[in-house]
């Protein structure tokens, strides 16, 4: 298998497979432990906001919903999968695809991810670094390492079901 194709693959079940789990296990906690999901038409208004040159979404702000935030702030959340399946050949190259080992998943799917999210995400969303500005930090930080590790063992089971796929034809 030509090698672009091999990475282009990988890049695509990895990371979008790995980001459709982590959104079951949300829905899943929902429907059993009641906790809210991830708002992602506020995270599409955030996204819009940076073009006008807002970095911090502002409840206060004039700017409501918009019929496309939604759609938005849902492609992100997946492009960002998408970006975190590509830095995984593009670190550790293609060797990791053929012969997934597990440090480099934990170091992006899990260090990574709940760093970019606790303090990029959540004080660009109004929460402040590492969640400082919210009332209950313990409850989000525990549904945050929970929501990466259950990321992270996703993108590894998927690499290697993607290896083992590789590896027969």
């Amino acid at each position: 298998m030509e090698a672009n194709i091999l990475i282009a693959g990988f890049v695509l079940c990895v990371g979008i497979v790995s980001t459709l789990v982590l959104d079951l296990w949300v829905v899943l906690l929902e429907r059993y432990a009641g906790l809210p999901r991830t708002d992602w038409r506020q995270v599409g208004r955030w996204l819009r906001g940076l073009a006008s040159g807002n970095l911090v979404l502002r409840e206060d702000a004039p700017d409501r919903e918009g019929a496309g935030d939604a759609v938005l702030g849902w492609c992100f959340h997946y492009g960002v999968g998408l970006a975190y399946a590509a830095l995984l050949p593009a670190i550790w190259g293609r060797e990791l695809i053929v012969y997934p080992q597990p440090l480099p998943y934990i170091l992006i799917g899990f260090v990574l991810s709940t760093f970019a999210g606790l303090g990029i995400l959540t004080p660009c969303m109004g929460g402040g670094f590492m969640g400082r500005f919210l009332p209950r930090k313990a409850p989000v930080y525990a549904y945050v390492l929970v929501a990466h590790i259950v990321f992270t063992l996703a993108q590894y089971a998927t690499a290697l079901g993607y290896a083992l796929w590789f590896l027969s034809v």
